[in-house]
This record gives C-alpha cells, structure tokens and sequence, in this order.
C-alpha cells in the first residue's frame, strides 16, 4: 500500500489525464465515458459514490497537475451545465476573428499544442494553412518573421528550431481571439498616389 503522498500523486495524475481526455470530447460522450467509468468500479451497481468521496473535495485548485489546470474548464458539471464549444479554425477566419497574421498563426499554434498543453511542430502551420485553403507564397515567406514576433510577446516559446509549445500568455490571447475578442488592429492597404489622382479626376 502506498504512502498519502504516493496516493495524492496517484490522484492527481487520475485527474490530469482524465481532465485531458474528456476535453477532446463532446459533452454527450463525455457523460457516456464517465457513466461507464463509475459503473466499471461498482460505483453506479453500489450506489456509493456520494460527492464526498469525490477528489475535488479533498484537493485545492491550485495543487491540481498543469493538464488538469488548462482543460478544467471543459469539464461538465454535475448538472451538465459548463462546456468549452471551440470553433474550427476555418469558421474563425470565416467570422473575421483573426484580424492579422499574428493572430491567424497563434491561433493555429494554439490548436496545434491540444491547445496549450503539448508542444508543436512548425509544419503545423502550413499543414493548417492548406487544409483550410490560404496557403499563399506569401505566408511561407512571412512564417519566421511572425513566428519571431509571437517569440517576443511571450505567446511562444521556442523548444528545438522547428518546435514550439505556446505559453500562458499566448493561451489567454489565443482564446480571446477563438472568442471574438482580438485586440489586434488589421492594417489597411494604402492607396497609391496615382489611385487617389486617377479617383479625383473622375470626380470632377
């Protein structure tokens, strides 16, 4: 038999990786996993699982594994009522939540990592940018530079040279981008002086 020590890592490891999996689920499979879990131990066939033989009485948010901490927040609670609906990243540049390539890269970084938990390869990038139909000449060209400037918001960090895993901060900005919430400012192209002459005259 284990230590309490040994027994309350063995929990919190039971706890981050089930957090994990389940967030990768919809709620309805979410509650056929964790209705077949409970009858697989006897706790459904005994009715003996009563909240207070639930972990999430025992153990405070913050000794909770990193897993657990990132995908809490997909969990469904007792009543079914919290849920992360993430869109697709094409629906994302559909709605125009993207303002800029930053934005648009971060966003894919974040869907590449399990969203923040794993680190990435930079293929990712454009495996997402041909799979949702902008792979441009011009974003192959501009990848580095942008991965650079992600680099130095702290949105990225850098593991090996083509491998990356996106960092708190990135987190919060991607989800705010996923929400509709960029804070970004999309440039608008300039008009040529000979564009803006042409249009006066006619004008007139």
């Amino acid at each position: 038999m284990g230590t309490f020590d040994d027994d309350d890592d063995l929990e919190y490891l039971a706890i981050g990786k089930c957090s994990k999996a389940l967030s990768i689920l919809d709620n309805e499979s979410r509650i056929r996993v964790m209705r077949y879990l409970l009858d697989k131990f006897g706790f459904i066939e005994n009715n003996s699982f009563t909240p207070t033989q639930t972990p999430q009485n025992n153990f405070k948010k913050e000794n909770l594994p990193i897993e657990a901490k990132i995908h809490e927040e997909v969990i469904p609670s007792q009543n079914g009522s919290e849920s992360v609906d993430r869109p697709t990243i094409k629906d994302i540049i559909i709605k125009n939540y993207t303002k800029t390539e930053p934005d648009l890269a971060l966003v894919i970084a974040y869907y590449a990592s399990n969203f923040g938990t794993d680190s990435f390869e930079r293929n990712k990038f454009s495996e997402a940018y041909k799979a949702n139909g902008i792979l441009t000449v011009q974003r192959t060209r501009n990848l580095s530079s942008i991965i650079r400037g992600l680099i130095r918001k702290s949105y990225l960090k850098t593991i090996t040279d083509n491998t990356y895993s996106v960092l708190p901060e990135g987190v919060r900005q991607a989800e705010a981008i996923i929400a509709g919430n960029s804070t970004s400012v999309s440039k608008k192209k300039a008009t040529s002086k000979k564009n803006k002459l042409s249009l006066w005259k006619i004008s007139f």
